[in-house]
């Protein structure tokens, strides 16, 4: 059950982080939505331990996702630096 609730929350992270990545100029937004990621990230290799890693796979596809994201804000953020100093 709260395995399922963490994934939940990776879900809505990474839909929030991409909306906040795509409509948001502003760097700091960008760098607090990588830094939640992070946590997220942290969170659910907690967890993933926590189950002794026995979650179908499930768990390992939600940390990689949203290092994924977490990496893709990081890129937005470069971007937007580049792009502000033009």
């Amino acid at each position: 059950m709260k395995l399922h609730l963490i994934i939940a929350s990776v879900a809505i992270s990474l839909a929030a982080s991409v909306a906040i990545a795509q409509h948001v100029a502003d760097r700091k937004d960008l760098h607090d939505a990588e830094v939640h990621l992070h946590q997220v990230v942290n969170e659910l290799e907690r967890a993933a331990q926590a189950n002794h890693y026995d979650m179908s796979g499930h768990a390992g596809k939600a940390i990689e996702l949203a290092k994924q994201a977490e990496h893709e804000i990081h890129v937005a953020w470069e971007a937007a630096e580049v792009n502000t100093t033009k």
